[in-house]
């Protein structure tokens, strides 16, 4: 609340209109208050934001802190999911992040919650958060005790009090002689292996520790499962097994302890209700409630330097009745003070008292009698409420987590089990999930499960028949009637349809995504309900429609990029070529069905290089250089190689490959096609011997020889037909290539040379199709050398 400050100066006369004046001058420095008392504050957690126990601390920080302020609190909060990650490159990826969304934000406080996150903002704090205070919540010693802690930086000590769990384990069974801790890989499941081992080397030979960590967690199950007598399972934490897998601690002790031969105790107060008996178990919430009053006096401006708050003085019994009596362990041997959950309380311990008054009280039995009926029935209500309630809490919690986690194909699955966990435990008669269509006269119901006797919805439902509901629900509202007469009259065309198909009562919530309603969840009885359902419901009945919002919006977003996927390899193994793909870093990532094929190998031995194993020794280097070098550059290629057919035979390809680009132009790899050009190469090497052939042979043939073509141009002529023509250039009748031999005849003729006229006459009969056979001997003139004679050969025709 901001404090008012002010001057009343209301002298004589002054009146309303002076009072009046003074709250105008009073009301802008109350806004300068607010303005000024806004706090920020950076909440950092390591862990997912999914953990029960940062759920626990985040809850009880917020609280503290907003309830015991003087002023606002404007929160930020980073989840780094550090412990689930191996990678060490994590970090600093994780510290430019938050170097630079943080570099123009003032801080007044940083609160790491838990030890990783505090051994994180300490080695990072300058490049992130330089000279900000620090209040860590449930730090651990032992995993920064190699680094010094600066006198702004305070918080609450987390402590596993492993002698006094010790001692609690042989308290409650004294024939324990065999001890197994149970824990993770990650930093934080292995900070307090050296704390167990100096505690329990204080029992000598009469306690033996066993360790299971470094394997994988079916493993460790199998062997929890065949523990022998006298031993018990002692569980810290396990957010990753020696495989790798990362796990929700709490999840793992839950079946830890459903598998176990023998008991299971914990140290954390996040474990109790998944089936470990218990312990002297470190109190989440009370640690936030611890850190959040230093919070709020560094906030004041106190200077406080490093203090032991938290420690085991923030560790409490706490134990599961329900484990309790599975293992026979009473409860009189638990230590004074000790939390129990989960009691199952008997009528006696209820209503003993009561009844010992009604066997005293016999004159007004019946009265008595009475009243404790109704008192039983009203207490009965209550539990009955407060168990379904906490079942339904556990089963939207269990179905966030198995959504967040579950392959695209198995979503539908789980929604399926999500209405039919919903509809049995509410008393519901039809759960259905109805979501709109691109037709806006339609809507669609996509899963929808009953109960014994109820008809399930139909497959399509008229738009017009719900217009009050539709409304209510396009605007992110929920719809809900115990009773038909519960709807306003405007939706009475919504209540004849509700009849029709046998709804009396229901509860609808929208189905939406950034603000985009694209359908609803809906819980239907055949009867009026008997009580109007608690809005506490209603909201966790809104938490489940954003979980299956989100899980159906993931679905379709996955499965569309899965079908794209299979849509292409469809296509590509159906392609008359060979194809292939590779990525950013050049090596193949795909072959079709026809490289396959050609190569009559198996993909996982054509991936990356391997494919280069099949190119002819003599084409692979300059094969691999050529598309390293296209590659660089992110140019197109063409290559011509030889690949081994799966019979051992070589086959000329061309393979032609291009850039892959992402809709944003980044470059994504290539794409390439090969296609066999064996027969084409074949029948270039045999044109090019044909013509060399028949040149040589043309060039062999004794005296003058000439190749005319239709039109009477020489094409070609022998060597001595060439000589022949230097050596004597006035000859006209031996004019070079390209020459129309027809028309030099013709011109020759025309000047008083019979021979050329014979000569001509006779080319033409030829080349008119009407010589058949023959040849033609003439006469010319060579300078002026005396007449020759002259065999002229014609095509087709012997010489004589």
């Amino acid at each position: 609340m901001a404090r008012w400050r002010g001057t009343f100066a209301v002298g004589a006369g002054s009146g309303l209109a002076g009072v009046l004046i003074a709250l105008v001058l009073l009301a802008p420095a109350t806004a300068v208050a607010e303005t000024e008392a806004a706090k920020t504050v950076l909440l950092l957690y390591a862990e997912s934001r999914l953990l029960p126990g940062v759920v626990v601390v985040d809850q009880e920080l917020r609280s503290a802190l907003e309830s015991g302020s003087a002023g606002p609190i404007r929160f930020h909060t980073e989840y780094l999911d550090l412990s689930w990650f191996r990678d060490t490159g994590i970090e600093p990826a994780a510290v430019e992040f938050l170097r630079r969304k943080y570099a123009g934000h003032a801080l007044d406080l940083v609160i790491p919650a838990g030890p990783t996150a505090l051994r994180f903002a300490l080695r990072n704090r300058a490049a992130i958060f330089p000279r900000v205070p620090m209040v860590f919540t449930a730090g651990l010693r032992s995993m920064v005790a190699d680094i010094d802690l600066p006198s702004d930086v305070t918080g609450t000590w987390l402590v596993a009090d492993w002698p006094v769990n010790l001692d609690l384990i042989l308290r409650l069974q004294p024939d324990t002689r065999r001890v197994v801790l149970v824990y993770g890989t990650s930093p934080f499941d292995r900070a307090e292996v050296g704390g167990v081992k100096e505690a329990i080397a204080r029992y000598g030979e009469r306690l033996e520790l066993s360790e299971l960590t470094d394997l994988p967690f079916d493993d460790v199950l199998k062997k929890v499962a065949v523990l022998p007598d006298a031993t018990v399972v002692l569980y810290f934490q396990l957010l990753r097994d020696g495989a790798g897998r990362t796990f929700v601690p709490a999840e793992a002790a839950a079946t830890i302890s459903r598998v176990a031969r023998v008991p299971v105790y914990g140290l954390s107060d996040t474990l109790i209700g998944r089936g470990i008996v218990g312990g002297r178990v470190i109190s989440f919430r009370e640690q936030a409630r611890r850190t959040g009053g230093l919070a709020l006096r560094i906030l004041a401006g106190e200077r406080l330097g490093l203090m032991d708050a938290g420690g085991p003085e923030a560790n409490v019994y706490m134990f599961d009745a329900r484990a309790l009596k599975r293992w026979s362990i009473s409860e009189s041997r638990l230590p004074p003070g000790s939390v129990v959950l989960y009691r199952e309380p008997t009528v006696w311990e209820l209503y003993r008292w009561h009844i010992a008054g009604g066997l005293a009280l016999v004159g007004i039995q019946g009265l008595l009698i009475t009243g404790l009926l109704v008192q039983r029935r009203k207490r009965g209500r209550a539990q009955a409420a407060l168990t379904r309630s906490l079942r339904f809490e556990r089963l939207v919690s269990d179905l966030s987590n198995t959504l967040a986690s579950v392959p695209p194909g198995e979503v539908d699955a789980q929604v399926r089990t999500a209405l039919y966990g919903v509809y049995e435990e509410l008393g519901f008669d039809r759960g259905s999930l109805i979501e709109f269509t691109d037709d806006p006269r339609v809507l669609r119901v996509t899963r929808s499960v009953t109960g014994p006797g109820v008809p399930p919805l139909p497959e399509k439902l008229a738009v017009e028949r719900y217009p009050w509901a539709l409304a209510r629900l396009r605007r992110g509202e929920v719809v809900r009637f115990t009773a038909l007469d519960q709807i306003p009259a405007e939706g009475a065309v919504d209540r004849a349809n509700f009849l029709a198909i046998g709804t009396h009562a229901l509860v609808g919530v929208p189905l939406q995504v950034g603000g985009t309603v694209f359908g609803c969840v809906s819980f239907a009885s055949i009867r009026p309900a008997a009580a109007d359902w608690p809005d506490v419901l209603i909201q966790r009945m809104r938490l489940l429609g954003e979980i299956l919002a989100n899980a159906l919006v993931r679905r379709q977003a996955e499965g569309a990029v899965s079908e794209s996927e299979d849509r292409f390899r469809l296509v590509a193994d159906s392609a008359p070529v060979m194809m292939w793909m590779a990525g950013t870093d050049s090596l193949c990532t795909y072959f079709n069905k026809g490289w396959l094929d050609f190569t009559g190998r198996r993909m996982e031995e054509e991936l990356g290089n391997g494919w280069a194993h099949g190119v002819h020794p003599d084409d692979l280097q300059p094969c691999l250089d050529g598309y390293r070098k296209a590659f660089d550059a992110r140019q197109e290629f063409v290559l011509e190689y030889r690949l081994r057919r799966r019979d051992g035979e070589y086959r000329w390809l061309v393979d032609q490959g291009v850039p892959r680009l992402a809709l944003d132009g980044t470059f994504s790899g290539y794409v390439g096609a090969c296609t066999d050009i064996t027969e084409i190469k074949t029948a270039q090497q045999e044109l090019l011997e044909s013509v060399a052939l028949r040149s040589a042979i043309f060039a062999s043939l004794y005296g003058h020889v000439a190749a005319l073509d239709r039109d009477g141009i020489i094409v070609a002529v022998n060597e001595s037909w060439a000589r022949f023509a230097e050596e004597n250039t006035g000859d006209t009748i031996r004019p070079p290539v390209g020459a129309n031999y027809a028309a030099v005849l013709h011109a020759a003729a025309a000047g008083g040379d019979d021979a050329a006229q014979q000569a001509g006459d006779g080319i033409r009969s030829v080349l008119d199709g009407r010589w058949a056979r023959g040849s033609l001997e003439y006469v010319t003139h060579v300078g002026c050398a005396a007449p020759s004679p002259i065999s002229q050969t014609m095509p087709g025709v012997r010489p004589r």
